[in-house]
């Protein structure tokens, strides 16, 4: 299960701009007081504006909550940090300073605030024209089984860069759970037994097929046989191929069953393949 930490890094990957600053409240509180981080976030389409906050497991952590709705003098020096301006053709120049700000700031607080604490900061919130969010362990439990991947994506190592990292993330913006080494491994994992729980839990795998996945003799192909086992198993509908400068000759050499099942050109575009998978998985399931 991934950390309220981790969650808070994750969630907002979407944005187009984020600043990010370090502070420790404890002139306010005690003077051990743990560093909280402040991030604003910048959503150009919706021309918007709004916060996050990451408070460390501390005591008393609605005062910490309530200070920082009140105190919210904060904000400005993040906006301030990053100055730019925007603008597509056709469309008036934006700037950082003149986005809309929401109201709204999400609160990550390792300690479990109760409804009633809750409460209380959102009445006091609203005297603020504030809009405050509150995520906690229960959160990240709920978060945590939702996202349980779909999709296991198999690749050769020397693609990452150009197609399969490219893939993950576009993917991730269609909010679309995906089992992909970078997200998903730890250091410390075991690779073997995390790729075949992997293989196992999610509902598809998309196999990401180049020159490098079949001239790969040692792991790729124990992964595609793992894969092709699978789709045995479950009689079908499992396998995705992508297919990447390769040619139906290419396949049928490598696994002529695996010729035989449609696949996605990766000539469409990144966008266009992402869309497609996600497609297929949300009219299977």
């Amino acid at each position: 299960m991934a950390s309220l930490k981790e969650l808070f890094d994750l969630d907002f990957r979407r944005d187009d701009l984020k600043t990010h600053q370090t502070v420790c409240l404890g002139s306010n509180f005690d003077q051990d007081e743990p560093e909280v981080i402040l991030r604003a976030h910048f959503h150009f389409d919706s021309n918007a504006r709004y916060f996050s906050c990451f408070i460390p497991k501390t005591e008393n952590t609605a005062l910490r909550c309530s200070y920082l709705l009140s105190e919210t003098n904060w904000m400005q020096p993040l906006i301030e940090s990053l100055r730019f301006e925007l603008s597509h053709p056709g469309e008036t120049a934006r700037t950082s300073s003149e986005m809309f700000f929401s109201g709204r700031v999400y609160f990550y607080t390792e300690h479990e605030l109760s409804n009633e604490e809750q409460r209380e900061l959102l009445v006091s919130a609203q005297t603020q024209k504030l809009d405050p969010v509150f995520r906690s362990q229960t959160y990240a439990i709920a978060r945590s089984k939702a996202s349980r991947p779909l999709v296991f994506v198999s690749h050769d190592s020397r693609d990452k860069d150009a197609i399969v990292r490219p893939l993950a993330d576009e993917l991730l913006k269609l909010v679309f759970p995906v089992w992909y080494d970078e997200f998903t491994l730890r250091p410390g994992s075991n690779l073997r037994a995390s790729i075949e729980s992997g293989i196992q839990e999610c509902r598809f795998c998309v196999i990401v097929l180049t020159q490098n996945f079949l001239s790969n003799k040692g792991w790729t192909r124990v992964e595609f046989d793992a894969v092709f086992t699978k789709e045995v198993l479950e009689r079908g509908n499992v396998i995705i191929p992508v297919w990447c400068d390769v040619s139906t000759r290419d396949i049928y050499e490598y696994s002529p069953n695996l010729a035989n099942i449609t696949a996605i050109n990766w000539n469409l575009g990144v966008t266009k393949v992402a869309s497609r998978i996600a497609n297929i998985v949300n009219t299977t399931t």
